[in-house]
């Protein structure tokens, strides 16, 4: 007999435990406000110094013995919510007379163009963003929670957004709950993926421990050290016979950081005790 329910048992995610508020940051950059809370829809953001890397996040995470909802690839947040309304357009599309409830007759006819025209009208998008405003914050809100305050993980954007999903929500309330996965892969390789919760899940979501990552798990920083940091990651970049100059002591217990990088690219890691 075949397996059944087999998948997903267990997922981490690995926070970086330095933070900058984005508000700081818009004030820091000289920039309006809201061009990156609102424009971006980001709360804060997340970051590493020269000490750590995609190698090492990566062997952090996965040293750890360690799917109703949408979790997407997470470019910014704001992003997302566009996505998500873009699908309610594309229900539209399929079925223009399910919308004639809840779009009076002028609007209707506005958003009646062609899909060559919908792409740059910003009528249409305007409209749909306001239609799928109740469904979105019910089926994307907790999917959006992790990356509204770390900011974009590319690859690792959607299965933090998974993950946000199965913490926020709890195994109880997901029980036979579906849940659409969208892996962007670069465009290429695109991936969207339907699961199903079967089963309990609290082993994983207490692994996880969102609430503790986000918050007394990490320090805010002011603009003036994160941009210290970012300069940090810039000079480190291709170098090699490279020692990295930035403080382990903000690095997690039990993170891998780097340590050294030889002549021949080699790269040494250790993890923090």
């Amino acid at each position: 007999m075949a397996p059944q329910n087999v998948g997903i048992k267990a997922i981490e995610v690995y926070i970086p435990t330095n933070y900058v508020n984005q508000s700081d940051l818009e004030k820091f950059d000289e920039i309006p406000a809201g061009k990156y809370t609102i424009g971006l829809g980001q709360t804060n953001m997340a970051f590493v110094s020269d000490r750590e890397d995609i190698y090492s996040l990566s062997k952090t995470v996965g040293f750890l013995d360690h799917f109703d909802y949408s979790a997407f690839h997470v470019p910014t947040c704001k992003l997302v919510t566009k996505s998500f309304a873009r699908m309610l357009y594309n229900d539209f599309l399929s079925n223009p007379e399910k919308f004639k409830g809840k779009l009076d007759q002028e609007t209707f006819d506005q958003v009646s163009v062609s899909y060559e025209q919908s792409l740059t009208d910003r009528n249409v998008e305007k409209v749909f963003l306001g239609l799928a405003k109740e469904e979105s914050n019910r089926r994307l809100a907790s999917a959006l929670k992790v990356p509204t305050n770390t900011g974009n993980m590319y690859t690792a954007s959607c299965w933090a957004s998974l993950s946000s999903v199965l913490y926020f929500v709890g195994s109880q309330e997901l029980q036979n709950k579906r849940i659409s996965i969208f892996s962007y892969g670069s465009g290429l390789a695109s991936t969207l993926l339907s699961v199903k919760v079967v089963g309990d899940i609290s082993p994983i979501t207490k692994v996880l421990n969102l609430d503790y990552k986000l918050n007394e798990g990490r320090q805010k920083k002011t603009p003036e050290e994160y941009v210290q940091h970012i300069a940090l990651r810039e000079k480190a970049h291709l170098q090699k016979s490279f020692k990295p100059q930035g403080s382990v002591d903000d690095i997690a217990p039990g993170a891998y950081y780097l340590v050294n990088i030889d002549d021949k690219f080699q790269r040494t890691y250790e993890i923090k005790k």
